[in-house]
């Protein structure tokens, strides 16, 4: 740690014009990554004095942790770190670069370099030579040799081990290769015709950054597809369907897409984090048009709420299609896979054709919903409580479907019957009811005598697999309880034509993940102790910290959405209030 610290430190000024030229204006046009951070004094106080630290200290476990030798080390080490540099550290950091932070990655020479602007470029000389001499003193002192000094050019350069340290008027210039901190002092001194700010990628992306991030980050794919940095990447979902499912269009859009950007936003409440990426749906190829729906406008369904909701998981996929196109998508392992699959699913739908006539009679909104259970009065009670979840779907015929989804679910539970009597599990029992017009067809697993009371039953209790059928939409549950909760929620309108067509959604609600580690906080404590040898008591402490952060969190969001010839997703996490 003290390296890394002496080394950021000796970040000396690069002392050139008084004018603030741009970062981009000293980069060579190679440059393929570029991440800002505009105020980093600002960022980093936003990061100390949030209210969440607030919040942990009025926690009674979390408590002792800011109150714990640990933490009284570090703000020791802190105070003795700014009494050796002779002033308090958001001076510091404003010095070293309080009006920004740029590193940037060039593939050309294979080198990294990160541009640091003084915010008081006054105190940058007397601040460097106090940060050299206490990296000296610490070399000394670990029998290592003194930082080497050298001049280019009438600037100082400064090699520390592989690092290369330079002073400029107001910047500091950190790089691990000579090359490019050499193309880069050569700009300061005597500018350039043509540098990164002028690449037309480049520019596009400037045009479209949202100036309100703290943190900004630029890839130029162009430059890494042209050095065959993609190749693995656009290649990875050939051997894995799920990836294909959850990825595949978006890195096809990334095989056309001159750049990608991303932004980091950090408030009182919240952390947002956006990337976007030029997108045109027309260039999409047939096979993967499973994803994006026909000219992009395949529309995820509207999320459904339910009673202790833990989350959701809404998507368009037009699985059907996607399987249809296999021999275009995935490698022959994958295929064989499918065709083997195709053959047992097809024995369970009676023969027919289960690409055809039954993926194909579904629609492409899919969505998964989560919720924790309550085994409150329930006997047998299991010992790990699991999430319930459901699928939910839509048919296009549901007159021809339901009495063939009705037919394969009562074959799959006898076949799970069968197969948990070799095993030695408990047997199910089916049942079947009506209501509000949706028939429910479900099975609850059947405890023995001594199980009958017990509440420490095995994990097969958190189960009732369940099947609704409703006139236009299917739930397969595994609880009845979720099931008609779902199908119910169902039922209300669809999205309006306004609302954002997004192709993916996901929420995660933090209140109720907290609730479900709770009600297994025994087995999560017993789990601790055995994984890391830990005693009972810091175990306890251990998950009662896991416990309390998550409580603090309202949720956890994520949406992917073409649209505006961007494709955009955006990770949202926030605080409760």
């Amino acid at each position: 740690m003290v390296h890394w610290l002496t080394l950021a430190c000796l970040l000396t000024p690069v002392q050139v014009s008084t004018k603030p030229t741009a970062s981009a204006e000293l980069l060579p046009p190679s440059t393929a990554v570029v991440i800002e951070l505009n105020d980093p004094v600002s960022f980093l106080t936003q990061m100390m004095d949030h209210p969440i630290h607030e919040r942990a200290k009025k926690d009674r476990v979390l408590a002792q942790l800011y109150a714990s030798p640990r933490m009284f080390q570090a703000r020791a080490g802190l105070a003795l770190g700014e009494l050796a540099i002779g002033m308090k550290w958001p001076d510091a950091v404003k010095t070293l670069a309080g009006s920004g932070i740029t590193i940037a990655f060039d593939p050309e020479t294979n080198g990294v370099i990160a541009i640091m602007r003084s915010g008081d470029a006054d105190s940058l000389p007397a601040l460097m030579k106090t940060l050299l001499k206490l990296g000296n003193d610490q070399r000394k002192k670990n029998k290592g040799p003194e930082i080497e000094t050298s001049e280019y050019r009438d600037i100082t350069v400064h090699k520390i081990d592989k690092a290369l340290i330079a002073e400029c008027p107001g910047m500091l210039l950190l790089t691990n290769k000579k090359e490019l901190g050499k193309w880069v002092l050569d700009s300061v001194l005597d500018g350039r015709q043509q540098t990164l700010a002028l690449d037309e990628t480049f520019a596009g992306y400037q045009a479209t950054k949202d100036k309100a991030d703290s943190i900004t980050a630029f890839l130029n794919l162009s430059e890494v597809r042209e050095r065959g940095g993609m190749d693995d990447l656009l290649k990875g979902t050939r051997s894995n369907a799920f990836a294909e499912f959850l990825l595949g269009g978006v890195i096809e859009a990334l095989g056309d897409a001159p750049y990608v950007s991303a932004g980091l936003k950090l408030d009182e409440t919240s952390l947002r984090l956006a990337a976007n990426t030029p997108h045109d749906p027309a260039s999409i190829s047939e096979p993967r048009e499973f994803y994006f729906g026909p000219n992009g406008t395949g529309r995820a369904p509207r999320r459904l709420d339910v009673d202790s909701g833990l989350g959701n998981i809404a998507v368009y996929r037009d699985v059907s299609k996607m399987w249809l196109y296999a021999g275009d998508l995935f490698d022959q392992n994958v295929n064989d896979g499918f065709a083997q699959a195709e053959t047992a699913l097809s024995t369970f739908f009676a023969g027919k054709d289960f690409v055809e006539e039954i993926l194909a009679e579904v629609k492409p909104d899919w969505q998964l919903v989560f919720a924790r259970q309550d085994f409150t009065n329930t006997l047998p009670r299991p010992a790990v409580k699991f999430p319930s979840f459901a699928l939910v779907g839509e048919l296009k015929d549901s007159e021809k479907m339901n009495p063939e989804l009705k037919r394969t679910f009562q074959s799959m539970i006898g076949f799970f019957n069968v197969v948990g009597a070799m095993e030695g599990n408990p047997q199910m029992e089916m049942d079947m009811m009506n209501a509000d017009g949706v028939k429910y067809i479900t099975a609850a697993f059947v405890p023995s005598p001594e199980d009958k009371e017990s509440t420490e039953a095995t994990v097969h209790f958190n189960f009732a697999p369940s099947l609704a059928l409703g006139k236009n939409r299917f739930v397969l549950s595994s609880s009845l309880s979720l099931a008609k909760q779902t199908m119910a929620a169902a039922t209300k309108p669809a999205r309006a034509a306004a609302d954002a067509v997004n192709n993916f959604e996901f929420q995660l609600e933090g209140e109720m993940l907290a609730k479900i580690l709770g009600d297994n906080r025994g087995q999560l404590v017993s789990n601790n102790m055995l994984e890391d040898g830990n005693t009972r008591p810091e175990a306890e402490q251990n998950i009662d910290v896991l416990l309390g952060v998550v409580s603090w969190f309202d949720n956890l969001s994520a949406t992917l959405q073409p649209a505006a010839n961007q494709l955009r997703l955006k990770v949202e996490l926030s605080l409760r209030k």
